[in-house]
């Protein structure tokens, strides 16, 4: 090893360090908050069973856990079968508009009650910034359906399965790619157990297009050690007039050289694709750009020198942007609609209360207002990524931790304004979730630990929405 080589391994090394400390104590204050939600579910009226559709995705999750332990063919089989059913039960179990008296997505109720308030919010001829592509498809839908007083309501239902079935066809692509291996079938089991997979029985809003399931494990593939030792081992024969089982130096050089072509083409395939498909549900609705945050961070982990990392993230990031922002020229140069930017995020005070778009915004740093982060903290599936930190071997871990950092951050200011009947905002605002469910995947212990973390959250979810937990009243009667 060069002293060069030691140097950036020494950098490495330190900010690796760095980013897990980072993480850790960002974790701690999760988890204050998560005591704190605690303290609040523990006072309400009713704790709610998970309802039909929770037991859908819960029973399938649990048989997919079970069959990973089952020989390749029978895991192939139990994956496609299962995620068929479960495309399936996305149209035969939709969800009720209402739940304890309670209207659980009441943004896209209000919105397809009349033309009128449906014009108002996808206009034609014009999208707003933060979904743009999602606007286009429930513009499409609205006019395949017949632009009629039902259409929009028809529109937001087809919508939410066509982000199911997405949701589903990734995770097939993904443990198709990974040759259907225990980890990947996990990885799907675990994925289809999640809270957010309700939202496909038909919850009307478009939040939950951000969440791209299949970004993660192409990830994984592009930065797996075992490809640049493969290249390597092929580009470093034995060399005529050497010893047997040596090489000449020009040979090992050429070889390095070699393999490290080979590994940045290997990788840019996976890589590409993880870009473009993290791009695309971006442009469906901007929740994806912590994704794509995340991913870029995380494509920067892993095997290789400093300059096949950066290129790793500058080809997921540069793939990212493109397919999200590509649309935007088509829309203007093309179809010549306008870009409206109609929409401002609420960010949590700290330490003193603040109005904010007629409600009150409770600080953090009150008991009311930490309670509140670690309710929708949890929801968002913070929890298991610090299982996964407690759980995890380093070289899992930290790409994990790396996608989930800027959701980390984003959750601690972010205050949603319409919780917490906003589902597909709350359970989609985190994709970190997914980086957490691949680092558990390997062990079989661990996700079965992280399947009962699941349906804690169910039970969370229903009892959040049953009891209207923090719900935000407006200001002077509004």
């Amino acid at each position: 090893m060069t002293r060069a080589q030691g140097h950036t391994d020494g950098v490495t090394r330190l900010a690796t360090a760095a980013v897990l400390a980072g993480t850790a104590l960002l974790l701690a204050l999760h988890a204050a908050g998560w005591l704190g939600a605690a303290v609040a579910v523990a006072r309400v009226d009713v704790w709610y069973v998970p309802r039909a559709q929770s037991a859908i995705v819960l029973a399938l999750g649990l048989w997919l856990l079970r069959a990973a332990a089952a020989p390749r063919h029978v895991r192939r089989a139990v994956v496609l079968g299962t995620l068929g059913l479960c495309a399936a039960t996305f149209l035969l179990a939709p969800l009720p508009e209402r739940f304890a008296g309670q209207v659980i997505m009441p943004g896209g109720v209000d919105t397809a009650a009349t033309r009128a308030t449906f014009e108002a919010r996808f206009t034609a001829g014009s999208v707003n910034f933060h979904s743009h592509l999602g606007d286009v498809l429930m513009l499409a839908l609205d006019r395949w359906f017949g632009g009629t007083l039902t259409s929009a309501a028809a529109a937001y239902g087809l919508v939410s399965r066509l982000a199911g079935w997405l949701f589903l066809l990734e995770l097939a692509v993904a443990a198709a790619w990974h040759g259907w291996s225990r980890q990947a079938c996990r990885y799907v089991a675990l994925a289809v157990s999640l809270p957010l997979s309700v939202l496909f029985f038909g919850y009307w809003e478009l939040g939950y297009l951000a969440v791209a399931a299949g970004v993660v494990p192409l990830l994984a593939l592009a930065r797996r050690p075992g490809r640049t030792r493969c290249a390597a081992g092929r580009a470093a024969p034995h060399v005529t007039g050497t010893a047997p089982g040596r090489v000449s130096s020009d040979a090992t050089r050429g070889g390095a050289k070699g393999a490290s072509r080979d590994a940045s083409s290997d990788d840019s395939v996976p890589m590409l694709a993880a870009g473009f498909l993290q791009g695309l549900h971006t442009a469906f609705h901007g929740f994806g750009l912590l994704g794509l945050a995340g991913g870029t961070l995380a494509a920067a982990a892993g095997h290789g020198a400093v300059r096949q990392r950066v290129v790793r993230a500058l080809t997921f990031a540069s793939a990212g942007v493109a397919l999200y922002l590509g649309w935007v020229f088509l829309y203007i140069t093309v179809a010549g609609w306008s870009v409206q930017w109609t929409r401002e995020l609420g960010y949590r005070p700290l330490v003193a209360a603040l109005e904010f778009d007629h409600r009150l915004a409770v600080p953090l740093l009150s008991m009311n207002g930490l309670a509140e982060f670690g309710v929708f903290s949890a929801l968002a599936g913070v929890p298991l990524l610090a299982l996964a930190y407690a759980t995890a071997p380093r070289a899992r871990l930290v790409p994990a931790v790396l996608y989930g950092l800027p959701g980390l951050v984003f959750l601690i200011r972010w205050w949603p304004v319409s919780a917490p009947f906003n589902l597909d905002l709350l359970l989609s605002v985190f994709p970190g979730v997914f980086a957490a469910l691949w680092a558990l995947a390997p062990s079989r212990r661990v996700a079965w630990m992280a399947f009962a973390f699941c349906v804690g959250l169910h039970a969370l979810m229903w009892t959040v929405v049953g009891n209207a937990m923090f719900n935000r009243a407006l200001l002077g009667g509004l």
